[in-house]
């Protein structure tokens, strides 16, 4: 087994370095404006992907028996496919009516290939086969990068950028399906209800929480986008990747196999393994953060025009204190669930949304500099309020 978590992690580490190759590619190809589309429909499409599956595919990981996590697994695909259609008609409903802009339709099929392809790899994890989850984010990176680069070629705006975030996902899905092997005898529709049922605490107060806290990831989106434009989110996006993917290279590696190891812990055992795992990924984000502090300016100018992209650089500086305390403190979010403290995890995401919400509309008049200042001390509070909770549960 800890074989396969190290081929897991490496192969892991694999795909991150593949993405990391889209970010300066991103950068030299597209517009500020263009990029910022795509900021926009992915800051409504993340959250709308875990509310398509109100969670089902989060307690994918606690039952033992085969049969009870396949149906969770099939209600979660039921549920996104009957609510990305619903809304998808709702939104196009009110286009008929409205003045929106024609890449709304596009957000339903952006969010229901997310909950698709995320809750493929939790079955996948569920049932140990590693590999084929490691397999299909190299996949989905290799896709992603080759579309992304396609835009230098075929000139169709954000078009092209939002295609390299839905093709990949539904392709590496689609190789997920060879390998799954769902049999018949897991579709037992008159237990559907029964297993709905059996987990309704996870869309009663686990989905809230994990629409709320995906939505607080992406209302600085929303709120660059109203104060300071397209242009200035574009920046703001391209920052974000420059400092948050090179340690999701092993925050997002990690972040299945904690829940799954957390959730197989026995619960003396559960607070010190959970601080441990935080403890070191704190370190490991801190150690990059100095050094990207110290030499960011000249490995940026390698990858990307410094004249183009300087107010991007200017924000990355600031950004990068956020990505140490998100890419590490974060994490105790697997222990409250393994905890199955649901309320306490809800509670705690309209706590610190509130706190964001009124943070962002006292910067309404302040320069993009100070905007973002104030979400580093947002995500400070958010976090530390997050370890409190799971260390006194």
């Amino acid at each position: 087994m800890k074989t396969k978590i190290i081929s897991f992690l490496g192969s892991n580490i694999l795909s991150q370095l593949i993405l990391l190759i889209a970010v300066p590619l991103t950068g030299r190809i597209y517009s500020d404006y263009e990029i910022g589309v795509l900021s926009f429909i992915l800051s409504i499409s993340a959250p709308l992907g875990y509310f398509y599956t109100l969670s089902y595919n989060k307690a994918i990981m606690l039952p033992e028996k085969s049969e009870e996590y396949h149906q969770l697994y099939t209600v979660s695909i039921f549920l996104s496919v009957i609510l990305s259609i619903f809304s998808f008609l709702v939104i196009f409903i009110l286009t008929l009516f409205f003045d929106i802009d024609s890449y709304f339709l596009i957000i339903p099929v952006v969010a229901f290939s997310q909950s698709l392809y995320g809750a493929s790899k939790d079955i996948l994890i569920k049932k140990g086969l590693l590999n084929v989850v490691s397999t299909s984010m190299i996949l989905n990176a290799i896709f992603a990068v080759v579309i992304i680069l396609s835009g230098y070629y075929v000139k169709l705006s954000y078009w092209v950028l939002i295609s390299s975030y839905v093709i990949p996902n539904f392709l590496a899905t689609i190789f997920i399906m060879f390998y799954l092997k769902i049999q018949r005898k897991h579709f037992v529709y008159s237990e559907f209800y029964e297993i709905i049922i059996r987990y309704k605490s996870f869309p009663l107060h686990q989905m809230p929480a994990y629409f709320i806290n995906t939505l607080n990831a992406e209302l600085p989106s929303f709120f660059i986008k109203q104060y300071f434009g397209a242009a200035i989110l574009g920046n703001y996006f391209l920052a974000s990747k420059i400092v948050n993917k090179p340690l999701s290279l092993i925050s997002e590696s990690l972040n299945g196999l904690i829940y799954k190891d957390l959730s197989e812990t026995n619960r003396a055992k559960l607070d010190k393994k959970m601080n441990t795992y935080v403890g070191l990924l704190f370190l490991a984000s801190l150690l990059f953060a100095v050094i990207y502090l110290i030499f960011g300016e000249y490995f940026f100018s390698l990858f990307f025009d410094i004249n183009k992209w300087r107010k991007a650089f200017d924000m990355s500086k600031i950004i990068i204190f956020t990505t140490i305390i998100s890419a590490s403190f974060s994490h105790y979010s697997s222990g409250v669930l393994v905890k199955r403290k649901n309320k306490i995890f809800l509670v705690w995401e309209v706590i610190t949304t509130l706190v964001l919400v009124g943070s962002f509309f006292l910067g309404k008049s302040s320069t993009i500099d100070f905007f973002i200042w104030i979400y580093v001390g947002v995500i400070l509070f958010r976090y530390l309020l997050l370890s409190l909770l799971f260390n006194k549960s």
